[in-house]
């Protein structure tokens, strides 16, 4: 059971590392993915999950070794170094899936506003703030723990103090309660406001906003499975005072994160419009026949823009 564990954070690992460097390396090229708050911060929900790729692969390929050489005198200390990776960056994605929320309820209770707001800027207090309470869950972890003490399985569940485990199921509770409200109260101001708008300017706003909450709605019904259900499970062991649970549901917990990370790579490249196109754009497969609009010869461009406003004028 242990060796399939791994074998399957190793593989979620490379599939997370690679899936989400892609997608940096995507925003990070086209201008005009960066102009967009919403993609800065599923960039940096990226570099999060690139990081739990980290996580998954250290600890996967870590325990496979003690495995293959029968090495099972590890240490709290040694277990711990191989989550931390982990710890951080499901701070740092838990964090900014909360912060994505509130942007989608933002971007639809106000669309003007919300393009006119400096989107780098802001991009960057949330990473910077983000990054620094990420350091901090990280690092408390550690705090009280004999480090060459001998746990009963090699999870970060099982190596950390009980007020740790208390802290992380309060952590996951609350920032689910705010992911969910955040997203339901989203859901209900944008059926109304496109019941209720007038300016044909505003409508065309909002449904470009509706499309891209389609796809963080995909982002939300994965979070539940993959992250909500295993810390469910985690606070009923906790509660229970059971360290072998506790440890297995942190196992759980672990391979959650990687599907979650992984999956996130093929929603935004099937599902998410603009992103998705840039990505087959990038590999060279955007457009009919492998030419992007952007490569089009300009005479194409004015031809088609002439046939349109003549279509119009019709």
């Amino acid at each position: 059971m242990i060796l399939y564990t791994n074998i399957a954070l190793f593989l979620l690992g490379i599939i997370s590392v690679l899936g989400n460097g892609f997608i940096l390396l995507v925003i990070g090229r086209y201008k005009k993915l960066r102009a967009d708050l919403c993609n800065l911060l599923i960039s940096i929900l990226a570099i999060a999950d690139f990081g739990s790729g980290l996580g998954c692969l250290d600890r996967g390929l870590g325990e496979l070794i003690f495995v293959i050489f029968d090495y099972y005198e590890y240490t709290k200390g040694e277990c711990l170094l191989l989550g931390f990776m982990s710890l951080f960056s499901v701070h740092m994605s838990q964090l900014i899936t909360a912060v994505i929320a509130f942007d989608r309820l933002d971007a639809v209770q106000n669309p003007f506003g919300y393009a006119t707001k400096s989107k780098a800027k802001r991009a960057t207090t949330i990473l910077v703030l983000i990054v620094a309470y990420s350091l901090f869950g990280m690092g408390i972890a550690f705090i009280g723990v004999d480090l060459s003490e001998h746990p009963e399985t090699c999870a970060t569940g099982s190596c950390v103090l009980d007020l740790y485990a208390a802290y992380w199921a309060s952590f996951a509770t609350i920032v689910a309660i705010f992911v969910f409200y955040g997203y339901l109260r989203t859901t209900l101001v944008l059926r109304r406001k496109l019941i209720t708008v007038n300016s044909s300017m505003e409508r065309r706003e909002l449904k470009r906003q509706k499309a891209v909450f389609k796809t963080i709605s995909l982002v939300l019904l994965v979070y539940g499975l993959s992250w909500c259900v295993p810390n469910f499970l985690l606070i009923i062991v906790t509660v229970m005072g059971n360290q072998t649970g506790i440890g297995l549901v942190s196992s759980l917990i672990a391979i959650g994160t990687g599907i979650h990370s992984s999956c996130n790579v093929f929603i935004y490249a099937l599902k998410h419009k603009e992103i998705g196109a840039h990505m087959r754009q990038f590999i060279g497969k955007s457009g009919p026949g492998g030419v992007s609009p952007a490569q089009q010869p300009q005479s194409q461009l004015f031809r088609r823009s002439t046939d349109d406003n003549s279509q119009r004028k019709l």
